[in-house]
Order: structure tokens, then C-alpha cells, then sequence
């Protein structure tokens, strides 16, 4: 074999050693859900919803219109915006699901917090993590305690379109 090409190979074999790690941990279920977080942060829809499942994307494009609808007042979109987001905790489940335990923390407090530890669900969708709302909303129940329990065991998309949004707080 000549050097040239054992030369190429080598190189090769390093641009995959040290190239692979970073394309897959920006696909990773702790990079989604970091950008994720950011983007509804900033009220960046769009790219919220890419990073999201089929169904969660459908629940974002009406959380989208009720945000327009009854927008944040400046002063907190401006706090809101310069939040940081810190992952506390990456758990991949098996091969379609896991979750990420991430911390929001504001520069001041809004209506009493400063910080929040939020857990994301993610399932894998045509080999992609994505942002899983009803899995979160889940986890969130279950988080809370058995009474919520069998509400959580209930849920699904087609539950929560059915719900009259104005008996809602009643």
C-alpha cells in the first residue's frame, strides 16, 4: 500500500473518530430538547414544531394562534429570552423513547420562579428524537402523583381534541 494512500486512510479514520460524536450529539434526545426549549423561549414555532412529533406538532400550531391571540407582555418575553437552559438529565428509555430533565433559569423572578426543572419526553419518529407533548404532559402527571395517574393513562391526542376548550377552569 502505498504512503499516500495509507496517508488518506488514516485521516480518514480520524475525521470519523472525532467528526461522528458531534453529527450525532446534535441529534441527540438532549440536543432536541435544548433546542426545542429555546425555540419556544423565543417563540420560534416553527422550528419547535420541526423538532417535534407529527401529533405534538398539531398541539404546538394551536398553542402558536392562543399565543397571538393573548401575547406575554414585553417586560416578561425580554426576561424569557435571555433564560438559560441547562440539561440535568439524559435517559434513553429503549430504542424509540427517552427523556431529558432540563433547568430553566431567569435572570429575575416572573410570578414567583426563577427556576424551573421541566422533564421532555422524546420518541423516535422515522429515526428521528423528537419532542413528544402528550408523552411530557404524561410524565408531568405522573410527576405529580397517583391522583392524576389514571388521567395520564388516559390520555391521548384524540382525548384532548375532544375536549371543549371552554369548559376548561370551570
Amino acid at each position: 500500500m502505498s504512503q499516500m494512500k495509507k496517508a488518506f486512510i488514516c485521516a480518514a479514520m480520524l475525521s470519523i473518530v472525532f467528526l461522528a460524536p458531534s453529527c450525532k450529539s446534535s441529534s441527540s434526545p438532549s440536543a432536541i430538547a435544548e433546542k426545542f426549549s429555546k425555540a419556544m423561549l423565543n417563540d420560534d414555532y416553527a422550528t419547535a414544531e420541526k423538532l417535534s412529533t407529527v401529533e405534538s406538532a398539531k398541539i404546538l400550531q394551536e398553542n402558536e394562534q392562543m399565543s397571538k391571540e393573548n401575547p406575554l407582555p414585553d417586560s416578561i418575553k425580554s426576561l424569557i429570552k435571555i433564560a438559560t437552559i441547562k440539561i440535568i438529565n439524559e435517559k434513553i428509555e429503549n430504542d424509540t423513547t427517552a427523556s431529558v430533565v432540563l433547568k430553566t433559569v431567569l435572570p429575575k423572578e416572573i410570578m414567583g420562579k426563577k427556576e424551573n426543572n421541566e422533564t421532555l419526553a422524546l420518541k423516535k419518529e422515522n429515526g428521528q428524537w423528537r419532542i413528544d407533548i402528550f408523552g411530557t404532559m404524561k410524565k408531568m402527571m405522573q410527576e405529580e402523583g397517583g391522583g392524576m395517574q389514571m388521567q395520564a393513562d388516559d390520555m391521548s391526542s384524540d382525548s384532548l381534541e375532544e375536549t371543549n376548550p371552554d369548559s376548561l377552569g370551570k
